[in-house]
């Protein structure tokens, strides 16, 4: 797993994808902040970032930079970007795939229909 010099501080953990290398995951607010306390204005932080770091790639191990944000963030992302979304199956409180077992959810069989109770 790669490490990102200089950023140690702006490491949140191991990002897992299937299959391949685990990486180093950094936040990119920390390490914005990090280059700020540097001397860097915030602007040249990121732009620093972007060209360093983000847009670089240096094999399967490369370091993942993420920014986080709540899901009402994303959405709100997705809607000013124009992008379609259905905020009912993104929704946090969504009962998106949480069927009753009447209706062919978790504990029915591969027709669809109910178990019988054991």
């Amino acid at each position: 797993m790669l490490a990102a010099d200089g950023f140690a501080e702006a490491f949140i953990g191991v990002g897992y994808r299937c299959g391949q290398t685990e990486v180093a995951v950094y936040s990119i607010p920390l390490a914005v902040d990090i280059l700020v306390r540097e001397g860097m204005k915030p602007a040249e932080a990121m732009e620093y970032l972007e060209f360093n770091t983000l847009g670089a790639w240096v094999g399967d191990e490369t370091p993942l930079w993420v920014s986080p944000m709540s899901m009402k963030e994303y959405l709100e992302v997705l809607a000013e970007a124009g992008e379609l979304i259905n905020e009912d199956y993104y929704s946090c409180e969504s009962t998106h795939n949480q069927k009753e077992p009447e209706d062919g959810g978790e504990e029915a069989g591969p027709d669809g229909k109910d178990l019988p109770e054991q």
